[in-house]
């Protein structure tokens, strides 16, 4: 096993990852309405990172089975 080889691979994936999915909303599956217009994000990555977030996308609220989510 080469360590710095799967390192290097895994830099590279991340980074085509971020460039597809983060950049250009690719795969998203819910879109936020903002003020100032609207993203796109993955309920995957939001879920993971942040325990409001999951309570929310996975809880009994209307955000959970929503593709766009509004403030109102």
């Amino acid at each position: 096993f080469n360590f710095s080889a799967h390192q290097i691979f895994l830099q590279g994936v991340r980074s085509k990852l971020q460039d597809l999915c983060i950049e250009h909303g690719l795969f998203g599956d819910v879109t936020f309405e903002l003020d100032d217009g609207t993203q796109i994000a993955h309920k995957a990555i939001l879920v993971a990172r942040c325990d409001p977030m999951k309570a929310m996308l996975q809880g009994d609220f209307r955000e959970s089975t929503a593709r766009i989510v509004s403030k109102y």
